[in-house]
């Protein structure tokens, strides 16, 4: 099962897994996209393959892949965002004129093309929900844990959930934060808590949901969980 960094080849393919493994989940499916049974590929191609491509050009997130021994297949993606200091590999994409252009542009192609052509699996009041929100949880990655690499999704492929990739990829995130010394986090969808638990994410901070008027209010999961690494008050991205 081994894990890489994601081409872009694999774009098109990482969309497709987020998009299936996330079809049923509460936030993602019911809540921000209540019409996905009437507009399938526009979850797909309007939402999914949207956020993919904005984020392998994001010199602060990277995408990482799962693969089948056999075939090399990739049937696992994880995202994640480093937060706080930055050098090395993000730092170095930060500056680079092609990285910065490509972000750039892949950012006003999406704003361009949902204008558009709209996501019309999508529910118009709760689709930025979780970006409105920020003011109700950003408080908990501040002081010790403002250097932190939180991983934003991780997705299987149904067909091969329980086949031990998932926890590939989130090992591979935290063994990262800690050759870094940093703190490492994750916002559990519903029913997932045990799981990052058992791969190590071992202190519990508070809910995204919670807060009066919060406009994630009723939503299932949200969990916050970080993994403290040592001397995280001064760790950085050394890359």
């Amino acid at each position: 099962m081994p894990v890489r960094a994601a081409r872009f080849g694999d774009l098109n393919r990482i969309a497709k897994i987020f998009n299936d493994a996330f079809w049923d989940e509460d936030a993602t499916g019911r809540f921000m996209h209540p019409y996905r049974n009437e507009y399938p590929n526009d979850v797909l191609e309007r939402y999914w393959l949207r956020e993919t491509r904005e984020a392998f050009w994001d010199c602060n997130s990277v995408l990482m892949v799962a693969g089948l021994t056999d075939s090399g297949e990739v049937v696992g993606a994880g995202k994640w965002e480093c937060h706080g200091k930055k050098t090395g590999r993000w730092n170095w994409s930060e500056y680079n004129p092609i990285v910065v252009v490509m972000n750039n542009s892949v950012i006003l192609y999406n704003r361009i093309s949902a204008y558009i052509w709209p996501n019309r699996a999508c529910d118009p009041k709760t689709i930025n929900a979780y970006t409105e929100a920020n003011l109700f949880f950003t408080h908990h990655w501040t002081g010790r844990r403002s250097s932190c690499l939180a991983l934003e999704r991780l997705g299987v492929h149904p067909i091969h959930q329980g086949e031990g990739h998932g926890r590939e990829l989130v090992q591979w995130g935290l063994e990262r934060a800690a050759q870094e010394k940093t703190a490492a986090s994750v916002v559990c969808a519903y029913d997932t808590q045990g799981f990052y638990r058992k791969c190590g994410y071992d202190v519990e901070v508070g809910n995204v949901t919670e807060g009066e008027e919060n406009p994630l209010a009723g939503v299932l999961g949200g969990t916050i969980l970080f993994k403290d690494m040592e001397d995280t008050a001064d760790g950085g991205w050394s890359g």
